[in-house]
């Protein structure tokens, strides 16, 4: 096995097995993400607010707060006007 750029081809190899097995793990997760929204829009919920609420969890509350009140000022800023 022939070495590219100081990275033997055992080494390569691993990782692109590796990165093959994410990709995989990743399409299944997301054809499970896609199941539970429609089970979620199917009991009546709202699923992009669901998401949204989701995805806030990966901020701090400060963080949305500030979005929350910057929204806020556009909104009244743009009230009527589009």
């Amino acid at each position: 096995m022939s070495d590219i750029e100081g990275v033997d081809s055992k080494t390569l190899e691993s990782f692109a097995r590796r990165l093959i097995n994410l990709d995989d793990q990743h399409d299944d997760i997301k054809e499970q993400i896609k199941e539970v929204k429609a089970e979620a829009k199917a009991s009546g919920i709202e699923v992009k607010h669901l998401v949204k609420v989701v995805a806030e969890r990966k901020k701090n509350r400060d963080a949305i707060e500030q979005e929350e009140e910057i929204l806020r000022l556009y909104r009244e800023a743009l009230d009527g006007k589009i």
